[in-house]
């Protein structure tokens, strides 16, 4: 982890400005900078299956999709109606390949799957998207000092 942030810290590839404060000794702004949640940075979450299904109900599509036979839409029916799934990773690729084939078959639109692409992401800190979770002060003085 410290050569991860030290690197971050001492190179800031997002132009970040973290420079004056490296200079000053301000590990806490450094903390909080690197913890600070930003639209710009989007990671990815779990969507709850039940959400997915009350846009599908909402868009008309459930619909669409149950009267479907391929088996992508076979699939997304069950997964859908089966109470053991209770959140679903948009970023697997068999639910990649699951949407874009229900796309090109015409069972869902473009819109549909964009919302549904929109809801698997969610603003993030810079910390996150390194992988290193919420960073204390302590741990930019050790990255930053030894």
């Amino acid at each position: 982890m410290n050569e991860i942030l030290r690197t971050e810290l001492t190179t800031d590839p997002l132009g970040l400005g973290y420079a004056a404060h490296i200079a000053s000794g301000a590990d806490s702004a450094l903390a909080d900078m690197l913890n600070e949640v930003r639209e710009s940075i989007q990671i990815d979450r779990l969507v709850e299956r039940s959400t997915i299904k009350t846009l599908f109900f909402g868009t008309g599509e459930m619909l669409a999709l149950k009267a479907a036979t391929s088996p992508e839409a076979q699939s997304a029916v069950m997964y859908l109606s089966d109470p053991d799934y209770v959140h679903v990773d948009l970023t697997l690729p068999v639910v990649q390949g699951m949407m874009a084939a229900l796309l090109l078959q015409g069972v869902l639109s473009q819109n549909t799957v964009d919302a549904i692409q929109a809801m698997g992401k969610r603003g993030g800190s810079r910390a996150e998207q390194l992988g290193l979770g919420a960073v204390s002060h302590e741990q930019i003085a050790k990255a930053l000092r030894g």
